[in-house]
């Protein structure tokens, strides 16, 4: 039987392996290679897992991850990377990468491991339309060569640059399936925060929270101030929730690990040893000054008084300020600039095998869909165990029990 699989990236190069000792295998890739995203994958490193892996690290058609992930191996796809002659290494946060801390590592494992099968590999060809007739699948009006199977692997918007700009998204509406709202995700935040300038490139070790249907949603780590927003690593754990959900807004805490009442009684204090130090001064050494100045000027303090003028009402303005700086969500950031997509081909219209309620043999799988993960390898997951679950489908059903 023959399988054409659109799009190189890591959904598709992994089912290619998967069945090429079953079917006749061809990958339509529109970029000159393959797995051209896969590069700049955590930073050139390739986060590809997670130690902690869990249901509550993927989001979006909460119905469809139930089912699939019920009877799911989340480990699958570090075992299939494992195979293919990955040798990995976790960082401190649960991280999982190659032990080279290099991305081009696990691209070339795959491309050695594709040199060892049968797979037809078309570079540079864009597929722009695809027909169903007699149950079989026409690639951009190939009569001469049509496919007995098709799975859709061809990304979404994020990384426009590396060719996945959303414009397959069409192969898909226009076999009858539905595409959910998309926005960016793994981004930076848009807001108006006030004197944004003076914050810009300011870094702190903080806390950003929000709240979502009377549940708080908690994140630690870098926080950093931008020419128009926030960003750094706490941002992109959170944003794709954030931009899915709508939330208008988020808090920041400056310093987590200090109390409100513990933060005022330490400005009470240097008001008591140092009642003739000026204003400007009261936050020196305990947040970033560029910070410190803008807290005050927010707080429209005059900061060539004196400590001994400030009062109980000032101090508490001040620390409540550090501990709570609310945020204004306006967007996210560019697609340019994001990691993954939020939202895609609806997987209502699927089955937990990724097949077509409407077409058989015809799937579709990874980012293409809308689900997506967390920062911290989870996407890089969904794309690997999509792809396993659609291999394992394919292989009971025509090729016999899997060995």
């Amino acid at each position: 039987m023959k399988v054409a699989i659109v799009g190189g990236g890591v959904s598709g190069i992994t089912l290619s392996i998967l069945l090429a000792d079953f079917f006749d295998v061809t990958v339509f890739e529109k970029n000159n290679r393959i797995l051209k995203k896969l590069l700049v994958t955590g930073n050139g490193r390739c986060n590809f897992s997670n130690e902690i892996m869990t249901r509550e690290n993927f989001h979006g058609n909460e119905k469809f991850l139930d089912e699939f992930i019920k009877s799911a191996d989340l480990r699958a796809g570090e075992n299939f990377l494992n195979s293919i002659g990955i040798v990995s290494t976790t960082d401190e946060r649960g991280r999982k990468y190659p032990m080279s801390l290099q991305a081009n590592s696990v691209v070339d494992a795959y491309l050695s491991a594709v040199s060892e099968k049968n797979i037809s590999i078309r570079l540079d060809t864009a597929v722009e339309d695809i027909a169903v007739k007699n149950n079989k699948f026409i690639i951009n009006h190939d009569y001469a060569s049509p496919f007995d199977i098709c799975i859709l692997a061809p990304g979404s918007m994020s990384y426009p640059q590396f060719g996945t700009d959303g414009t397959s998204y069409k192969l898909a509406t226009n076999l009858n399936h539905r595409k959910t709202r998309i926005v960016p995700g793994i981004t930076s935040l848009i807001s108006d925060i006030p004197f944004l300038k003076e914050l810009k490139g300011v870094k702190i070790d903080g806390e950003l929270s929000f709240n979502f249907d009377g549940k708080i949603y908690s994140y630690t780590g870098d926080i950093l101030f931008t020419e128009n927003g926030i960003s750094g690593n706490t941002v992109f754990e959170s944003s794709s929730i954030i931009l899915d959900k709508k939330i208008n807004s988020v808090v920041l805490d400056f310093i987590p690990n200090i109390s409100e009442d513990d933060l005022m009684d330490m400005l009470n204090e240097r008001k008591t040893n140092f009642p003739k130090r000026k204003v400007s001064w009261i936050l020196n050494g305990i947040i970033h000054k560029k910070l410190a100045n803008v807290i005050l000027k927010i707080l429209n303090l005059d900061i060539n008084k004196d400590l001994n003028e400030l009062t109980e009402s000032d101090f508490k303005n001040i620390s409540r300020l550090i501990k709570n700086f609310n945020v204004n969500v306006l967007s996210g950031g560019s697609w340019k600039q994001s990691q993954v997509t939020v939202g895609g081909i609806d997987s209502s219209d699927l089955d937990i095998n990724f097949q077509s309620k409407f077409i058989k043999n015809l799937f579709m799988v990874g980012e293409y869909l809308d689900i997506y993960g967390d920062c911290g390898g989870y996407n890089i997951t969904f794309a690997l165990i999509s792809a396993i679950r659609v291999c394992e489908f394919l292989r009971r059903k025509y090729a016999g029990t899997i060995s």
